[in-house]
Order: C-alpha cells, then structure tokens, then sequence
C-alpha cells in the first residue's frame, strides 16, 4: 500500500508533471491575465509532450532504466536532452515575448541542469526533490510568501523518492538545497 502511495505521489509531483501548472503561475504572476497564462501553459504542455518521446525511446531502447533515469551514470544523457528542449523552449518564449518570469523561471530550469550534471558526479541528486523546491522558491519570491506553504510538499516527495529506493535522505536533502539554492540565485541575479 506505502509503494502505491509513493508511486503516485511521486508521478504527480515529477518535474515534467509540475512544471505544467508552474507554468501558469508564473505566467500569471507576470501579466496578470488568466487566458494568456493558460495559453503560455499549453505551449509548455506541446513542450513536454515532445520532450516525453526521446525519454520513451531511450526507456525502450535500454539507455535509460526507467523514466525516472534512476541510474546515475544515465543521467548525463537525460541532462543533455533537457537542456536542448529548454534551449529550444526559450527560443520560442523570445519570439513570441513570452512575459519576463517564464524566462527567469527557464534560467532557472537552465541552472538547474547544469549544477545538478555537476553534482551528479558525487552524488545522484534528487531531480523531483530540486525541481519541486525551486518552483516552489520561484512562487515565494515572485507570487509572496503564501507560497511558502507549498513547501509541506517537499518532504511528502522526499518520502516518497525514498520508499520507491529512487534516493537516500541525503540525495532528497542535495536536491532540496540546489533547488532553492539556484532558484533564489536567479531571482536575484
């Protein structure tokens, strides 16, 4: 029953799952306008629905254990494919001059990436644990510190990495600091 729980909790709350609805606050908080928000989300929805097809092929071809990319040494890979999505991602944000925060928060998902490929070679970061907290810290700085309660979150989809044997504590703890961490370093930069 516990494994049942955490499977689910941890596929709502993955990072392609959530950066969804992310997409409409942060649009939100930028231009104020709900259709233009959801429109912005239904770009990043396209965006994700493409980025799921190398991460399928790579599952069936055995390059990747799992969609999770559970095994460290896949993990380069996985980052490389993210970070050519997100460069293409900001292209189209530019062109159509999406509103300031989408791009602070795919500077952010940007950053991410690169620090996480860095400290995955020491230790296999938490992606779900990371990118859940720096959304979360992109809301409080940006949306205010109702947000703050988004944070009971976190050690919900820790526990849950954690009983699926996907993480330790320590790898959870890693991605919880990079993603408020980065997130924060963003907004002010």
């Amino acid at each position: 029953m516990q494994n049942k729980l955490a499977k689910i909790i941890s596929s709502i709350l993955a990072p392609l799952v959530i950066v969804i609805p992310a997409t409409f606050l942060v649009s939100y908080f930028g231009t104020k306008n709900v259709f233009l928000s959801f429109e912005w989300m239904l770009v990043s929805l396209v965006f994700i629905l493409i980025l799921m097809a190398p991460l399928v092929f790579f599952v069936k071809k055995g390059q990747f254990a799992n969609l999770d990319v559970s095994v460290q040494q896949q993990r380069p890979l996985l980052f490389l494919i993210e970070f050519i999505f997100a460069l293409v991602y900001f292209a189209v944000l530019y062109f159509f001059h999406a509103p300031k925060e989408l791009f602070i928060g795919i500077i952010t998902i940007f950053v991410l990436l690169i620090v996480f490929g860095f400290v995955n070679k020491f230790i296999k970061t938490s992606g779900h644990v990371g990118m859940l907290a720096a959304i979360i810290a992109l809301f409080v700085l940006k949306g205010g510190p109702i947000f703050l309660l988004g944070f009971i979150l976190v050690p919900i989809l820790a526990w849950s990495r954690i009983k699926l044997k996907r993480h330790t504590l320590g790898e959870v703890i890693v991605g919880l600091l990079v993603g408020v961490l980065v997130a924060a370093l963003v907004v002010i930069i």
